[in-house]
């Protein structure tokens, strides 16, 4: 709307600013190991996630664009996670390690693609293979 200064630098009116996601998810200043797989850092005291413990990471935008299902996405990946995990025993191979190394593009998918293989536990067994 108006010419301004952001992060020192002069920004003429008009002009569109996007913002680095991955380099703010990525700041050593804001976080430990910031390239290595940690969820526990975004847990408080209490083992929940909350607004203070989340701030640097961005994954549904920011500002006026940010995605307005995001409360409903975060709902619903908790959901079928824990149902996933609840319902089947997981496996990778044996002698076999899953490789977080990320790969190129923007939604940072792996460079080695996730090959698991799940078994429904025995409680489940009796609600797949009943009829309706």
């Amino acid at each position: 709307m108006e010419d301004c200064t952001v992060g020192g630098f002069h920004v003429r009116r008009g002009t569109m600013i996007l913002v680095n996601a991955w380099a703010i998810q990525r700041d050593p200043a804001a976080w430990d190991a910031p390239d290595e797989f940690r969820p526990e850092r975004f847990l408080d005291d209490g083992g929940k996630v909350t607004a203070a413990t989340a701030i640097p990471m961005l994954p549904f935008g920011l500002g006026r664009r940010r995605c307005p299902a995001e409360a409903m996405a975060m709902r619903l990946v908790s959901s079928t996670v824990a149902a996933l995990v609840h319902c089947f025993e997981w496996d990778v191979g044996e002698g076999r390690t899953i490789d977080m190394t990320e790969g190129g593009g923007l939604s940072m998918p792996m460079a080695t693609p996730l090959a698991a293989v799940c078994r429904p536990r025995e409680f489940v067994k009796s609600m797949l293979s009943a009829s309706t």
